[in-house]
């Protein structure tokens, strides 16, 4: 077993320490060479858990020296086991982390769907805004509004038709302005 490359990439990512241990809970394989120094690791807690257990793997934490860690072991084959730890504060350090990122993206996720469905929002009560102007304009007596159609959905077929009503309220108006100048002069 040549775990070399394995070790030194687990090493350098800083948070968590695998340690490969045999069943008396020596220190057989280290990412840190100063582990195998003093190998006999039995007083850990997590190792005493792992060479004691009858569970092929398991999540847990506990404290050591004071301070709080995180640690999993697993079995990998009769006898040895793989336990690694992380201090607790770190992970959650990392998790908290993650949170944020998470927040900040959820937030930037929001803000751009507020600003596109503004946009829609706008381009969709634009013309009906228009409309409702062009409206009080015919009620105020001005038909010759007209009222310029740029879509070909419900609300440019509504446009079509007041521009329709408009033109047609204005030639009612002009012919009824005619007949009454004919009368009039008789």
């Amino acid at each position: 077993f040549r775990g070399d490359r394995w070790w030194s990439a687990l090493r350098n990512q800083g948070v968590i320490t695998p340690i490969l241990v045999d069943s008396s809970g020596r220190a057989i394989l280290a990412p840190d060479p100063s582990t195998l120094d003093h190998p006999d690791l039995s007083k850990n807690p997590l190792v005493a858990k792992a060479i004691g257990a009858s569970l092929a793997l398991e999540l847990t934490d506990f404290s050591w020296n004071g301070k709080r860690y995180l640690g999993a072991y697993a079995d990998v084959g009769e006898g040895p086991k793989i336990v690694a730890t992380a201090p607790a504060d770190e992970i959650f350090r990392a998790s908290m982390r993650l949170v944020n990122k998470s927040l900040l993206f959820g937030l930037l996720i929001v803000t751009l769907a507020f600003l596109l469905s503004s946009r829609v929002a706008r381009s969709l009560t634009r013309p009906l805004s228009t409309l409702v102007e062009a409206t009080k304009s015919v009620a105020r007596g001005k038909f010759s509004s007209d009222l310029s159609v740029r879509s070909n959905d419900e609300v440019g077929e509504l446009a079509v038709s007041f521009n329709s009503m408009a033109s047609s309220l204005d030639a009612l108006q002009k012919r009824f302005v005619e007949s009454e100048r004919h009368a009039a002069i008789g």
